[in-house]
């Protein structure tokens, strides 16, 4: 425990950053030079004028060689061409929040998102559009009338223009209203803290809703007003409504997008529920059920462990103790780092975890090969390693039991491998497991601290024995209260933001549908009642309720067929494109297209129909009387 004076409160920043903190800490013993091999820190570089990252790279690697890594007979030219090797490397500030170098960004889902929304904004226009079409044979005569008394196309456009732009004013005034409800429950949702009016960006929100109101205007309220002016006066005032074939190529072109976006949306839904399921589902090598994840300052997990740990098993219901450098399911975007060991001869990066003895049968770990690590004195000095599948995999030995490794700069203390455990799983599934060294104590050269105790409980009362620990903490750490979790939730929360991602998806996909099959029905409605009395003569003329629907039915369904014809193949390459960030992922296969396809198909034939049965049982006598 170290006392630190305030000195200053730091301004709070006005947005997201690459580096959240609340509190900087001056470091006494940064400039000492050992501390090349520390990995807890970030350096930033204060520039005079601007530079190439290339540049500033150069010359901090040749500096990285001078000190620490400088060969006899090799130049650093030599060593840059050479086979395998540790280089460092810079990022722009104002450029790792979004868009970083060597980590991942949420910019990319975020992008998408927005992508997915646009298209549902236009097929809500598509829609708006198609009800507008549907609609204009009831306003068609009102037409005919207004032109007869002198009405110009431009007033008339003028006029339908006008009432959509206040039909979207007012949809948009409901929607800030159900958004301003909403956002609470989203923030909750998400994690997030969105607020519909930020102090410093009201302007820029403002400017893009305006934008935004104005596009889906002319996108929803164009067409329908060119088609409506350019009804024939005396046409429809003798109750011929025909547009001819290009306004009907026109109205079969957006059925086909609106249902492209649908059907784009449910095979969405299919994957990311599939790749969730296998996630949730696959072994991950590892049972974290029943096992706390206590944070622990350095004098606990290090010096005074071993006293710890026996005050810790002292307790009804627990199991195991151990610790570890590097805990499953623990965010550890920062702690991919890799060390050069050497075995016989060769160079092979590998990540290495400083563990106790338990640890393996704490977290229920198989064995593979040899043994786990015991109380004997080579292993807990640091004599002796146990080593994953992917570690004895990159090491290429069919058995790799009795072989030596060392770590860098450390050839004089030889490790012998003496046990091979099972892959699993730490960083969830977005990357490979990597190939790992598991060691005991501090003795081989590289100290290595964080990390947490893990304390394995095997009760039905939980809370009795938590409640044990809670209390026994209050000895160890007299100072603090306890900081704990579980290590099966902790490794949960990995999948946090693929279980919003599928929340978000689903919800646009459900919209989607609502607004196709609103844009179907109506349109449905528009092409029967134009039909009507064609349906009435072919009645009386023998004609089924089936035939009758089929007629009226075909042609929509051509269209849905031919929309998931053409978004099947590019929904594919997107599928794909996201399942390429897992390292362990589904595989496509054709029955989530042809399911989404089929979803897609059913949903048409069920509204088309619905019309079309509703037309072919209407009286023929009615719709033929006024002829």
């Amino acid at each position: 425990m170290v006392d630190c004076v305030v000195t200053g409160v730091m301004r709070q920043p006005k947005g997201p950053g690459h580096l959240p903190v609340e509190m900087l800490l001056h470091d006494a013993w940064g400039k000492q030079p050992s501390n090349w091999q520390n990995y807890s820190f970030q350096t930033y570089i204060k520039l005079k004028h601007p530079e190439t990252d290339a540049t500033i790279e150069t010359a901090i690697n040749r500096l990285y060689y001078g000190e620490r890594i400088k060969k006899p007979n090799t130049t650093f030219e030599a060593y840059q061409k050479a086979g395998p090797k540790t280089n460092l490397f810079v990022d722009v500030v104002p450029r790792i929040h979004n868009f970083p170098k060597h980590d991942s960004s949420n910019f990319a889902t975020v992008s998408i998102l927005l992508v997915l929304a646009v298209l549902l904004l236009l097929a809500g226009a598509i829609n708006f559009s198609n009800l507008a079409i549907a609609k204009s044979i009831s306003r068609a005569k009102e037409v005919g009338v207004r032109k007869v008394l002198g009405s110009g196309r431009r007033q008339l456009v003028f006029q339908f223009m006008t009432e959509t732009a206040l039909q979207c004013l007012v949809s948009l005034m409901i929607a800030i209203l159900l958004l301003s409800f909403a956002l609470p429950y989203i923030n909750q949702t998400f994690n997030i803290t969105l607020s519909f009016w930020q102090q410093n960006g009201a302007l820029s929100i403002t400017l893009q809703i305006a934008a935004c109101l104005l596009a889906v205007i002319l996108l929803s309220g164009l067409y329908p007003s060119v088609y409506l002016s350019r009804f024939n006066a005396v046409k429809v005032l003798k109750g011929n409504y025909s547009s001819g074939k290009k306004g009907a190529l026109f109205r079969n072109t957006l059925i086909v997008v609106q249902f492209m976006v649908a059907v784009f949306f449910i095979t969405a839904i299919i994957v990311i529920k599939s790749q969730m399921s296998f996630m949730q589902s696959k072994d991950r090598g590892f049972s974290g059920q029943q096992v706390m994840r206590i944070q622990a300052l350095q004098a606990t997990s290090e010096n005074h462990f071993a006293d710890n740990r026996n005050v810790l098993l002292t307790i009804p219901g627990v199991s195991y103790v151990s610790k570890t450098t590097k805990v499953p399911g623990d965010d550890v975007r920062a702690d991919t780092t890799t060390f050069g060991f050497k075995c016989e001869g060769k160079i092979y990066r590998m990540s290495s975890v400083k563990i106790s003895t338990d640890y393996f049968k704490t977290m229920n770990i198989g064995l593979k090969q040899g043994r786990y690590f015991t109380d004997e004195a080579t292993d807990q000095n640091t004599r002796t390693v146990v080593i994953n599948e992917a570690a004895a995999r990159k090491l290429h030995f069919a058995d790799p039991i009795g072989k030596n490794v060392s770590f860098p700069y450390c050839d004089s203390i030889p490790m012998r491998i003496v046990g091979v455990v099972k892959d699993f799983n730490v960083q969830g599934f977005e990357s490979e497991i990597q190939p790992v060294v598991f060691t005991i104590g501090q003795k081989a050269c590289m100290f290595q601290s964080g990390g947490s105790i893990l304390v394995k409980l095997n009760t039905s009362h939980m809370e009795r024995s938590v409640a044990a620990i809670t209390e026994a903490w209050k000895k160890i750490e007299p100072g603090f209260p306890i900081r704990y979790s579980f290590v099966d939730e902790n490794f949960q929360r990995l999948f946090a933001s693929y279980s919003q991602l599928q929340q978000i998806i689903t919800f646009f996909g459900v919209i989607a549908i609502l607004i196709s099959v609103m844009g179907l029905f109506a349109l449905t409605a528009f092409f029967t009642r134009q039909r009507t009395k064609e349906i009435g003569v072919r009645k009386v003329l023998g004609a089924g309720v089936a035939q009758l629907a089929t007629l009226l039915s075909r042609e929509f369904i051509y269209l849905v067929l031919l929309s998931v014809a053409i978004i099947t193949p590019v929904t594919w390459w997107l599928m794909q494109k996201w399942l390429q960030t897992f390292a362990y992922r589904i595989s496509v296969g054709w029955w989530i297209f042809f399911a989404a396809g089929a979803t897609a198909i059913v949903i048409a034939i069920v509204t088309v129909s619905f019309q079309s049965v509703r037309a072919a049982l209407a009286n023929p006598v009615k719709s033929l009387r006024s002829e």
